[in-house]
């Protein structure tokens, strides 16, 4: 046994008696078993510790000690790095220790462990049905991993709000899913968060906590957006987020010459509207502050929110130039101080910031940078990022055919879109034995790292399950997560739990297609949600598809039915059969985005014997007159009314609300409902807002 000291050191026994020492003798199997489990144990602790900065990214074809010599962060990885190869000779069979050492070591390992590929569809399933099921499954488990054995009451999983919002963001898709399970859970925890985000980290909407944009937005101005994007209609989360715009003007700018800009890259928070500074420069991650705009704008086009979105936008379209695309801006001056050759919308948030203003107004024009390359066959970076949503969203209906399918070769969903053939989505999906990243991006990944986003319990801003980004196109329509928010999806599923999977071949303004296949055993019941199809009079139709040609076996043509934003159709789903929905527009209708749209909300309200009370709010676009709020029985039957009078439209982002009281004319049943306008009098944006049940009254 050798002891060394650094410096002088005094040894003894008990009670500072005489030095002992004691040999205990154990077989070499226990010893090792014993050191292995301590070592195991250390390597849990460092890789946490070192999850967030994970400098292994940048350990490559180098000697060790030139890696740890490369940077800081690189100077810390000695224990870990030694942790692994310890823990790997200890127990080279253990399976863990084999996804450590290759997610650490993956760019320096001659070649990874063979892994088993993903099983093949059982006779009669199609594939997109069953990889892109699969997909959403390992992702699904992921959530209930972390919702089984983080979650704590306030929502959070030990990352705090900071870090916690940016995994609610990587789940957005899933609620879409399925309406209960662990769609609902995710939802219902992350509802929890946002009461914490409200209270603790915002004022206004805006963070509290002065820091550098991409950490102010992650502050819960993120995870306000989401909350208003899953809970649509709901009055209490839009009209934060209309707060949340409404300061974010005062976050900006305007120049002598007309420029809006948000006044620095760092250092942003509220204080810096109440004790304004001298702007400095804009860039890095600043378009994502405009999240809660854009949100407060998808449900209700408000024109405040837009004007000003529009005016910091044409701001920097202003200084972007084929070969010279701004990415920095000094504020005052209007020097371009960052840009790229060849990326435009190159800073974090800016392509989809642009990309979603031409989807809320229709003007190409904040999308030019990205339509130059297209039109010269060409597509890098982030303009690539977004092809095949600009395309379902129908801004490039005038490029030629050939134009776009030669386009469609760099882009797998765009490819799709134009010709029906999924093939390369799901190649995608299944992705390859050798895996490119430490990440979990296809099936393969997922196989060879099953615990590497579970119960190695990393940072929780660095989990990126992007396996489900393919298997959402497929599902949905579209993809969203973290930092790429874009409401792209065009339809979600409930009341099928997981007991389908689904191909969305058209999503367009004004058509749907998808393909629903069941793996019931007994016929399913339950609805697709539209989300981006136009109001309007529409043919809808659905029926099997029992020789795959990928058309319903015996069509009928129904009576027309409006639908707008959000509305559902009722589905029956024959058991191991395809079922297709088609919806094509008939008759265009008026834009609900003109409308009221009155709303309440269960937590809101208050039953206090025979009295009721609540606030009915208007989050529409226009004013609206009078309108009655009746209390109905479980049968329907209106048991009272009274007439409430008319409430503005937000259009300055102030929230117009009005308090109500009624008195029940004996005890509430649990089956009656609080609802606004009964008689269907007034054209609202949604419906789905005006009713509240009792028994949800607290």
């Amino acid at each position: 046994m050798t002891i060394l000291a650094g410096n002088d050191l005094r040894l003894s026994g008990p009670d500072s008696g005489s030095l002992r020492i004691n040999i205990s003798e154990t077989s070499v199997e226990r010893a090792l078993g014993e050191a292995f489990a301590y070592r195991k144990f250390l390597l849990k602790g460092l890789f946490i510790v070192m999850s967030e900065s994970r400098p292994w990214g940048r350990y490559r074809k180098q000697s060790r000690d030139e890696f740890y010599a490369s940077y800081h962060y690189a100077g810390l990885c000695p224990e870990l790095f030694m942790t692994i190869d310890i823990c790997s000779e200890l127990s080279p069979e253990d399976d863990l220790v084999r996804q450590y050492r290759e997610w650490v070591y993956l760019r320096n390992l001659d070649r990874l462990s063979d892994i088993a590929p993903p099983p093949s569809p059982p006779a009669g399933v199609p594939d997109w049905a069953w990889y892109s099921r699969m997909a959403w499954l390992e992702s699904r488990k992921i959530a209930e991993w972390w919702l089984d054995n983080r979650l704590v009451p306030t929502g959070e999983f030990g990352g705090m709000v900071g870090d916690d919002t940016d995994l609610y963001q990587q789940w957005t898709d899933l609620p879409y899913y399925e309406s209960d399970g662990v769609g609902a859970q995710v939802k219902e925890a992350a509802a929890a968060l946002a009461e914490l985000a409200d209270k603790k980290h915002l004022r206004n909407g805006i963070n509290v906590l002065m820091t550098d944009a991409l950490h102010a937005y992650e502050e819960g101005i993120n995870h306000l957006a989401l909350m208003t994007q899953w809970e649509y209609g709901d009055p209490v989360y839009l009209e934060r987020c209309m707060d949340s715009a409404r300061h974010m003007e005062k976050l900006t700018a305007v120049t002598s010459d007309g420029r809006r800009h948000i006044r620095h890259t760092r250092d942003l928070g509220y204080d810096e509207i109440e004790n304004p500074r001298t702007p400095t420069v804009e860039g890095n991650s600043t378009a994502l502050m405009w999240h809660t705009s854009l949100q407060t704008a998808e449900y209700n086009r408000n024109p405040k929110a837009l004007k000003t979105l529009d005016e910091w936008a044409q701001s920097w379209l202003g200084k972007m130039k084929p070969g010279n695309w701004a990415s920095e801006i000094e504020v005052l001056s209007g020097k371009v101080t960052r840009s790229t050759k060849n990326n435009p919308f190159s800073s974090r948030g800016q392509d989809l910031t642009f990309t979603w203003l031409t989807r809320l107004t229709g003007d190409t024009r904040y999308i030019e940078p990205f339509l130059h390359y297209y039109r010269k066959n060409d597509a890098p970076s982030s303009s690539n990022r977004f092809l095949g949503d600009i395309y379902n969203m129908s801004f490039l209906d005038d490029f030629r055919p050939e134009l776009l399918d030669t386009l469609a070769e760099r882009n797998s969903a765009l490819s799709f879109y134009r010709s029906g053939d999924q093939s390369r989505l799901i190649e995608e999906t299944i992705g390859s034995p050798e895996s490119r990243s430490s990440a979990i991006d296809n099936l393969s990944d997922a196989i060879r790292w099953p615990d590497m986003y579970t119960t190695v319990e990393q940072y929780t801003d660095r989990l990126f399950p992007s396996i489900i980004n393919n298997a959402s196109i497929c599902t949905l329509g579209g993809y969203s997560a973290r930092n790429r928010y874009l409401p792209a999806r065009g339809v979600s599923w409930e009341g099928f739990g997981t007991d389908y999977g689904a191909l969305v071949l058209v999503n367009r303004p004004d058509s749907l297609k998808a393909l629903v296949y069941s793996y019931a055993n007994r016929p399913l019941n339950g609805s697709a949600r539209i989300w981006s199809l136009v109001h309007g009079n529409y043919h809808v139709r659905t029926g099997t598809d029992s020789d795959g040609d990928r058309m319903i076996d015996n069509p009928v043509n129904g009576a027309l039915t409006e639908l707008r934003k959000a509305d559902t159709i009722t589905l029956r789903l024959e058991p191991k059969t395809v079922t297709i929905l088609e919806i094509g527009l008939g008759e265009k209708l008026d834009s609900i985005f003109e409308r009221a749209d009155f709303a309440v909300a269960a937590r809101e309200c208050s039953l206090d014997g025979l009295t009721v009370s609540g606030i009915l709010h208007n989050i529409g676009s226009k004013d609206a007159g009078a309108v009655t709020i009746a209390v109905l029985d479980g049968s329907g039957e209106i048991l009272l009314k009274k007439a409430i009078g008319g409430i503005e439209a937000p259009l300055d982002l102030v929230p117009r609300r009005k308090e109500f009281s009624l008195t029940l004319p004996r005890k509430a049943g649990n089956n009656w409902r609080l609802t606004v306008d009964p008689d269907d009098t007034i054209p609202e944006i949604y419906e789905g807002n005006n009713s509240v049940l009792f028994s949800a009254i607290k």
